[in-house]
């Protein structure tokens, strides 16, 4: 009789600790890689370290799909060679941009709306010389104008491409609406007569690398998860909801 309670007691205690020591799930890790792209992604000029809205949709987003997520803030260009090599998972970016379109898969729906300008000095017109940022075609526009005969100049992000154009080294700007409406509102502008042409409204979209580990399951998760967003994009479906979902 004594021997059967000791074994009892001593069933017990094992099945306990075997639900004391159930394994976590283990999360997924994928690395998503950002520019800066003011306001919308934001870099701490001492940690050096990316932040904002996007940055924010996003990691939420994985989070929920159990992912562990690390964001890697780097140019444009570095960025899509990480991507091409799968050190990068994913990334966001408009479509048409031939130094990643091949190495990535895009998802469906938009992350975000973006629009595209040039911008003139208007006292320079007949001058031939853009800022631009390295490795963005934007839309074909970068093609464009080298037929045209225009001489490019690059620079690695949106924040030092515009700064050129301020600083009147070109006589035009090609850029996004939105971190150079984020420039002028906080710096003002050093140009008196300007002349914004050739807009052009784009999506961006989420696209995962083709060489990540993790491509198979982020395709198949982010998929499954878009089915649930109503909004037209991610960032207004996740601003709307305060960046925090409930599962």
């Amino acid at each position: 009789m004594i021997f059967a309670l000791a074994f009892v007691s001593l069933f017990a205690m094992s099945n306990e600790q075997s639900v004391d020591n159930k394994p976590d799930v283990i999360k997924q890790r994928v690395v998503l890689g950002v520019v800066e792209f003011p306001p919308l992604v934001m870099k701490d000029p001492t940690t050096l370290k990316c932040h904002g809205d996007i940055i924010d949709a996003i990691s939420e987003l994985l989070t929920k799909l159990n992912y562990e997520v690390r964001v890697e803030c780097a140019p444009p260009a570095r960025l899509f060679e990480r991507v091409r090599t799968g050190v990068v998972d994913l990334t966001i970016n408009v479509k048409g941009t031939r130094a990643l379109d091949d190495n990535v898969i895009f998802l469906d729906k938009p992350v975000v709306f973006l629009s595209t300008l040039l911008v003139s000095n208007k006292k320079r017109l007949n001058e031939k010389s853009v800022a631009a940022v390295r490795g963005y075609d934007f839309l074909g526009m970068r093609k464009e104008l080298l037929e045209e005969g225009y001489t490019f100049f690059d620079m690695a992000n949106a924040s030092e491409t515009i700064q050129l154009f301020e600083m009147h080294r070109t006589a035009h700007l090609l850029t996004y609406e939105a971190p150079y409406m984020f420039y002028v509102a906080n710096n003002g502008s050093t140009v008196s007569e300007l002349l914004v042409s050739q807009r052009r409204n784009i999506p961006s979209f989420l696209a995962v690398s083709k060489t990540s580990d993790q491509k198979d399951s982020l395709i198949t998760n982010l998929k499954q998860a878009m089915m649930d967003i109503s909004s037209y994009s991610i960032l207004d479906f996740y601003k709307k909801n305060n960046f925090s979902i409930e599962n």
